[in-house]
């Protein structure tokens, strides 16, 4: 069968494969155009060495992993880093109310957990804390995409170079006909691609999950 199957076959190039000439041409021109763009660092050597130089504008960063393993640090400590090279940035927190999200900005300025950051400390560090180009979202509720997209058109308009949503979860509505959480999620972060693309900065999205690899607070 197979023999009489390659017998009778046509021979055709896939239009999927192409030789190494056409490869290199290919890489050369993705390389310059990557090398070309004004990447931000995230203040950690090597990520920024395995990112060619830090984050893309129009990229999209997800990370994840399971509760209390350093994904909100990480986070905030990119964040942080960004705005002391004077990037403007976005932050949008889902677990903490905006002082306590301060403290959180305040601490990993100064070397310290945001949580013992104390009042008076805070108005000493005044001067330093309103020179950082840092925009805050107040939190407490769920965000509609169209909010969320309006919201990233109107930082970008802003100079927002930068945004960060941690953690994510907290943020997608609940879809009632919908049978998966994790795909509402997906969904809606899959959505918020085209959306930074479209505005040429950088979204950092933090998401939980549980050690089965499914998302933290359903069955893995």
């Amino acid at each position: 069968m197979r023999a009489a199957i390659l017998e009778n076959a046509q021979v055709w190039q896939p239009g999927w494969v192409v030789d190494l000439p056409t490869a290199v041409d290919e890489a050369i021109t993705f390389l310059r155009r990557d090398e070309a763009l004004e990447k931000i660092t995230s203040g950690i050597v090597d990520l920024d060495t395995c990112l060619g130089g830090g984050l893309a504008p129009g990229d999209l960063t997800f990370i994840y992993g399971r509760t209390s393993h350093g994904k909100s640090t990480l986070a905030l400590s990119i964040l942080v880093n960004a705005l002391m090279h004077g990037t403007p940035c976005l932050s949008l927190s889902g677990e903490y109310i905006e002082p306590y999200h301060v403290r959180l900005v305040a601490g990993q300025r100064i070397g310290r957990h945001g949580f013992t950051v104390r009042a008076d400390e805070l108005a000493e560090r005044r001067s330093m804390l309103d020179s950082l180009p840092l925009r805050i979202v107040r939190s407490g509720r769920q965000f509609s995409f169209e909010e969320t997209a309006n919201t990233l058109k109107w930082a970008s308009a802003e100079g927002v170079r930068l945004a960060v949503f941690d953690p994510i979860d907290w943020l997608v509505p609940r879809n009632p006909k919908s049978q998966s959480r994790y795909s509402d999620i997906a969904a809606y972060v899959l959505a918020l691609v085209d959306v930074v693309k479209a505005l040429d900065l950088h979204l950092i999205v933090v998401f939980p999950v549980n050690k089965g690899g499914s998302m933290a607070g359903e069955e893995s």
